[in-house]
């Protein structure tokens, strides 16, 4: 749950699962808590399209750092792709993505902020 300022709004993410094996974050917003708006989806501000269709995000876990500007997330992200006979295929291999926004909707990608990562399990 965030809060931003400058829109007094509060900000609660939570995984969307699209497709079976496939998740992308989605938002909802509130002004007091009680009432929160319909549930959309983050916004990137480059290359919106590829993460969308080439991306599986896990899950999320934004912040914000006291002192500064924005907030702050680190992704689980891992690769996927589509194959004709079996369908949605994601990598077994993933990173951390490092995110910031200045408004907790759209957010800028880093690429690896962390080593890759191995998934053991099915998502």
């Amino acid at each position: 749950l965030l809060y931003n300022e400058n829109d007094k709004k509060y900000y609660f993410y939570h995984r969307a699962n699209v497709i079976p094996g496939l998740r992308q974050i989605q938002y909802t917003s509130s002004y007091d808590l009680i009432n929160w708006s319909s549930w959309d989806t983050i916004k990137f501000s480059k290359n919106e399209d590829s993460i969308y269709t080439q991306s599986n995000l896990y899950m999320s876990n934004f912040f914000k750092l006291k002192g500064l500007n924005g907030f702050f997330g680190i992704l689980t992200f891992s690769n996927i792709s589509m194959d004709e006979n079996k369908g949605l295929k994601i990598s077994k291999l993933g990173s951390y993505k490092l995110v910031y926004s200045e408004d907790c909707i759209t957010w800028d990608m880093f690429d690896n902020f962390y080593f890759t990562i191995y998934f053991f399990t099915n998502m």
